[in-house]
């Protein structure tokens, strides 16, 4: 997918609607966590960015992003000035110093080379925060692709250009050959769904999350999120 004109022809809203409650999910995750520095990779309008300076209160953060219009928002967008903007391929970018924490949230699963990626966040950053849908649910691909019911999976290319579907088993694995630790972990059930058939699927198991939300997550499908230190770091190097 063209993220310069087609993702925001099909997504006019920038997520910025959406961006509020990610951010509150991801920080209420990394609860008292310290940093002085903070890097958000593909940040996008920057909505999220910015609530994790708010909230984070780093002495420098940076925002991130390959699509000039995104980075065009989210200068717009930022009246107080605390965040620089940056409109560059992660792989040319070079800063002067290692970040505290690099986020990615909701981003690996839009990139072909999802490992190379990782990668280099971990060169950028001494801990690195992921926010990743989990569509290789039990319920998406065991029952609802194979009876032929609808693609969830194709679906979510077409409207958001995902090119992976994640299982937790396939997301774990991706981690340790990126050069990273897991040190916490977390998921996040889906929010309410705007097809009715997948809203009925959604309410019908929602019960199963109050007993647990990582079995949710791997039967319904969900969010993953996790905090992960890296070996790969340049300060290491």
């Amino acid at each position: 997918m063209d993220y310069q004109k087609e993702y925001i022809l099909k997504n006019p809203g920038l997520h910025l609607e959406q961006a509020q409650l990610k951010a509150k999910q991801v920080l209420n995750f990394l609860g008292s966590l310290k940093i002085d520095s903070l890097l958000d990779v593909a940040c996008g309008a920057g909505g999220i960015t910015m609530e994790f300076n708010a909230k984070l209160k780093p002495d420098m953060a940076v925002g991130i992003d390959i699509s000039k219009d995104m980075i065009k928002v989210a200068k717009e967008n930022d009246t107080d000035h605390e965040i620089e903007w940056i409109c560059e391929d992660i792989y040319k970018y070079s800063p002067k110093a290692n970040f505290d924490l690099v986020t990615g949230i909701d981003i690996i699963e839009h990139v072909e080379d999802d490992l190379g990626l990782l990668k280099r966040m971990g060169e950028l950053g001494k801990l690195v925060c992921i926010k990743v849908p989990m569509e290789d649910s039990f319920l998406d691909n065991q029952i609802i692709r194979k009876l032929g019911i609808r693609d969830p999976w194709k679906e979510s290319e077409e409207r958001y250009g995902h090119i992976h579907h994640y299982n937790e088993k396939q997301l774990n694995k991706l981690f340790t050959i990126a050069g990273f630790k897991i040190l916490k972990e977390g998921y996040i059930p889906l929010p309410k769904r705007s097809k009715l058939f997948y809203e009925v699927f959604r309410v019908i198991f929602l019960p199963l999350g109050w007993f647990s939300q990582k079995a949710m997550a791997n039967f319904v499908g969900g969010f993953k999120i996790v905090l992960l230190e890296s070996f790969n770091n340049l300060s290491n190097k």
